[in-house]
């Protein structure tokens, strides 16, 4: 059973007509038939009565039209949430910070972001060391007060306190 079987024969049902499903897959009703036909033949039981022009679906293919339906919906469900990955729209971010007070206002920076990208789970750690958790990609982002010693890293200073 192959994949372009399956959405020739879910058209077929959604359509109830060769001819229209063949149309609005783009392909000929000859090659629609054929591949049903394949279809059949693998399973060993027709899927649809054919009666002169009209076809009814027979209670084997209305569950395997129950079956198809859930892939499909399954494959269009994966491909929306691979592209909101891609799309930076979802996912996780690991963000490390000092404990105390710097960790209190990360998190308080981050509501806006949090309503800006619903999808995207932030998730703060706690650590006193941050370059080695970014470097072994345990951390996306570190917060720190003072500045880091390591050229592997880019560091973009977020505020400066005048009084220091």
């Amino acid at each position: 059973m192959e994949l372009r079987q399956l959405e020739y024969f879910k058209a077929i049902c959604d359509e109830l007509h060769f001819t229209r499903a063949a149309d609005k897959l783009g392909v000929t009703q000859p090659t629609l038939i054929h591949q049903i036909k394949a279809l059949e033949d693998e399973l060993g039981i027709p899927l649809f009565d054919r009666i002169g022009k009209k076809i009814a679906i027979t209670a084997v293919g209305s569950i395997l039209y129950t079956h198809a339906c859930t892939i499909f919906n399954v494959m269009h469900s994966a491909k929306e949430q691979l592209e909101e990955l891609q799309d930076g729209e979802q996912g996780t971010i690991t963000i490390g910070s000092l404990p105390g007070e710097l960790n209190h206002l990360v998190s308080l920076l981050l509501v806006e972001f949090n309503r800006q990208f619903p999808k995207i789970k932030i998730r703060i750690v706690a650590a006193e060391n941050v370059v080695d958790p970014i470097l072994q990609n345990e951390m996306d982002i570190a917060v720190t007060i003072l500045p880091v010693e390591d050229d592997r890293l880019e560091q973009i200073p977020c505020m400066r306190n005048s009084s220091i």
